[in-house]
């Protein structure tokens, strides 16, 4: 995935042993916002030579980093004896660069964030309110659903932001799911709606909110879960889409997806109709 330097795609090479090479323009000496796709150890090895090249142009330059997708995000745990809490690891190396602002999009959790020096959260919230999706939440009267008692916060921060956006003088309808995951695997073995709350989806349409959709277990899980009580039309926000298994079960089970932060871009080419991607210069505007 391209790191781009002011909106230009800076370029990487690679030596015939397999390192990064990468070669910045003379031109940039004044303060500058870096946009880093992190995806793989490459792309984070990128950022490092990048951030190195232009403090050889000009040493003291303050540096803006916006990361979309904030890699080692989902290990913000040490959940058995042995594994590495990750979230800190990739949190230190950020912080190597001296960034006078650290920027990222929906994380994982507050806990894989707290790490990172200078950091600002770009909200699920506020990337929705920005773009047409929330005139579609309003305009067809959408249940809000949390995959997981831990979206409870996002959740609400979205119901107060969309009563303030469209001045409503009445709650939007949200329902949760608990969610229980084998520490070992991490395999999600149950997902289940809250039984007070299953008669609210009945012939409704429903838009699940998530950070990630990266297999769709989570998400196929808990459209199922939402057919099963008899909801009339699935949706589902994410913001970072990774859909490392494809759109096949998502497809039987979800109308249709809106994604912040698409890792493949080629992968959608022939979904157009099913995957509505959100507009980039409309986040940009939250920076």
């Amino acid at each position: 995935m391209p790191i781009l330097i002011n909106g230009v795609v800076i370029e990487r090479s690679i030596f015939p042993g397999g390192e990064i090479n990468t070669l910045l323009h003379n031109s940039i000496v004044n303060n500058i916002e870096i946009i880093a796709h992190l995806h793989s150890s490459d792309d984070i090895m990128q950022l490092f030579l990048v951030c190195d090249a232009a403090r050889q142009i000009s040493r003291d330059i303050p540096i803006r980093l916006i990361i979309p997708y904030l890699p080692y995000g989902r290990q913000d745990k040490v959940r058995i004896n042995g594994e590495p809490l990750g979230a800190r690891v990739i949190a230190n190396i950020i912080n190597s660069l001296n960034c006078y602002e650290v920027i990222i999009y929906d994380p994982h959790s507050k806990d894989a964030v707290k790490y990172i020096n200078n950091c600002k959260i770009i909200s699920s919230a506020d990337i929705i309110c920005k773009n047409d999706l929330a005139d579609e939440i309003i305009k067809k009267e959408m249940i809000l659903v949390g995959p997981d008692l831990g979206s409870i916060d996002k959740i609400e921060a979205l119901q107060e932001m969309l009563c303030t956006k469209y001045n409503l003088k009445y709650d939007i309808q949200s329902i949760y799911f608990s969610k229980t995951r084998d520490t070992k695997t991490t395999t999600i073995s149950r997902i289940k709606i809250d039984e007070r709350y299953a008669c609210n989806v009945k012939n409704k349409k429903c838009i699940i909110i998530d950070d990630i959709c990266d297999g769709g277990a989570t998400a196929v899980l808990a459209a199922k879960e939402l057919k099963k009580h008899k909801a009339n039309q699935i949706m589902l926000y994410i913001t970072h889409g990774i859909f490392s298994k494809g759109f096949n079960r998502l497809q039987k089970w979800i109308s249709h997806i809106y994604c912040a932060n698409i890792f493949n871009l080629k992968s959608i080419e022939n979904q157009r109709r099913f995957i509505t991607p959100l507009i980039e210069h409309k986040m940009r505007s939250l920076y």
